[in-house]
């Protein structure tokens, strides 16, 4: 929590007073029209989770103080899910490493600095779901709670983001369909309920389905016409050779991972790999980065547990020398989290005053 806790109070010094971006006070005159007010923006059209959140808060504070309100968050619900998850697959050091990561990544703060707070919550809720999946695929815990995890982060992506909810879906059906290739005869009946789960989820989505269908909505993808490598360049600006070995670390660690040793991380790491993977090449757009650089950060640390917890044969060694071995073993998560704090959280840091600068709209 105390990596959690810094990254949100440093994004609240970096954001100020005002929030940069124009997306914010879409938010809130979206909103308002779907709560029965009126004004020039009002009619518009999207997923309604955030609008709602941005005007309710606005009755009670001041608009700036919802829209700063909701941006910060966003971000942290993206943090939370990204330590939460982590730290119950890989412990309570390797998820602080994951969450630190995450939230220093300029995929999920340019977003803080535009105002693409329903992409934030959406991400969040597609890591809650593919979590919860995971863990239901390989009976990790009760399952009447990871019914209702998956649920949840489903129904939360549904009404929260139009592109983001596929791609939650994608993660979903991916993880189900790579534990039943690993482990058919366990979990066919864990799919069929987290099929049913899933399609219950999309009567939540059909609304903003049947409104954008209605007024002519189309997604704003290559509004800025990027090749790949120059989306790639975009998306991971402050660590983008950090971020490439990571993702590939991360698949070589999933691909040479032995089938006894597969499990729930594995699973929902290839899953997002696979799903973000083909989503940023085939569309080229940075917003699909997350999903991507998630899966590599998870395969990266489900190899990293596995080199700790393996089996190791050694030859007889003396009781000081294997004392030595092991708190080597043991601190080896805590020099990772260094190591990221170096290469990723003080780049990163240095991209989001960019990104706050660059949407600014006012100064404070």
């Amino acid at each position: 929590m105390l990596v959690v806790s810094a990254l949100v109070a440093r994004r609240a010094v970096l954001l100020g007073p005002l929030p940069p971006g124009l997306d914010g006070g879409q938010w809130l005159a979206i909103g308002r029209g779907l709560l029965g007010g009126e004004g020039r923006s009002t009619p518009g059209a999207y997923a309604p989770l955030v609008p709602l959140m941005a005007a309710s808060l606005a009755g009670l504070l001041d608009p700036i103080a919802a829209v700063r309100l909701v941006a910060l968050g966003s971000y942290l619900f993206v943090v939370v899910a990204s330590a939460v998850a982590a730290g119950s697959m890989f412990g309570a050091i390797s998820g602080a490493a994951v969450a630190a990561a995450v939230g220093s990544a300029g995929a999920v703060n340019e977003p803080l600095a535009f105002g693409g707070y329903p992409q934030q919550v959406a991400l969040a809720a597609l890591i809650v779901a593919g979590w919860a999946a995971a863990r239901l695929c390989w009976v990790d815990g009760d399952e009447r709670q990871g019914l209702w995890l998956l649920g949840a982060g489903l129904a939360v992506a549904a009404l929260a983001h139009h592109v983001y909810y596929p791609l939650t879906l994608a993660v979903v059906g991916c993880i189900c369909g790579l534990a039943l290739l690993a482990r058919s005869s366990v979990v066919r009946t864990v799919v069929v309920r987290i099929a049913a789960v899933s399609a219950a989820s999309t009567l939540l989505a059909l609304p903003t389905l049947v409104t954008f269908l209605r007024v002519g909505y189309a997604p704003p993808l290559d509004a800025v016409a990027l090749s790949v490598v120059g989306a790639w360049g975009y998306g991971t600006r402050e660590a983008p050779i950090f971020w490439l070995g990571t993702i590939m670390a991360g698949a070589a660690a999933l691909l040479l991972t032995p089938g006894g040793s597969r499990g729930s991380a594995w699973t929902f790491a290839g899953a997002a790999l696979t799903i973000g993977g083909a989503s940023f090449l085939l569309s080229g757009e940075p917003r699909m980065l997350p999903v991507l650089l998630v899966g590599g950060l998870f395969g990266v640390a489900s190899g990293l547990r596995l080199t700790l917890d393996g089996p190791h044969p050694q030859p007889p060694v003396s009781v000081a020398r294997e004392r030595g071995v092991r708190r080597l073993r043991s601190g080896l998560p805590a020099v990772v989290v260094v190591l990221i704090a170096a290469l990723l959280v003080l780049p990163g840091d240095r991209a989001t005053r960019d990104y706050l600068d660059f949407y600014r709209v006012l100064d404070p």
